[in-house]
């Protein structure tokens, strides 16, 4: 199948990924959020960041075993092509119906999907 969309995305884990076995037994699947900073000079002339917060999915097998394998956890800073998608949800908060959404970048066996650790983890310290 040809995807129409396609997110390259390079960030940080904000929190160690969550490793799950597929239930076909076909392997792991890695789920995670990076923050993506993205550098703008504003109205006076001064460089600063913003920061946009994505969901990464992958669930083809020998990707999700480069994360693995390569120890990812917070900090660890990925990079991963895939398919985009906008994930809505709804919940109730002080007896009020609320909407969320967030991006998330799909990684699947494929031509156009991809996922390789840049650098490990941050030390602590």
């Amino acid at each position: 199948m040809k995807v129409n969309n396609k997110l390259y995305a390079r960030g940080r884990y904000t929190r160690d990924p969550v490793v799950t076995d597929a239930k076909d037994g076909s392997g792991k699947y890695v789920f995670g959020t990076i923050a993506v900073d993205q550098p703008f000079t504003d109205k006076h002339g001064d460089t600063r960041t913003s920061t946009t917060y994505i969901e990464v999915k992958v669930f083809d097998p020998e990707f999700a075993k480069v994360l693995i394998d390569g120890n990812a956890r917070t900090g660890t800073l990925i990079e991963a092509t895939g398919s985009v998608r906008l994930e809505t949800g709804e919940y109730e908060k002080d007896g009020e119906k609320r909407t969320s959404a967030k991006i998330a970048l799909i990684v699947e066996t494929g031509a156009d999907a991809s996922v390789k650790i840049e650098a490990h983890a941050r030390e602590q310290a």
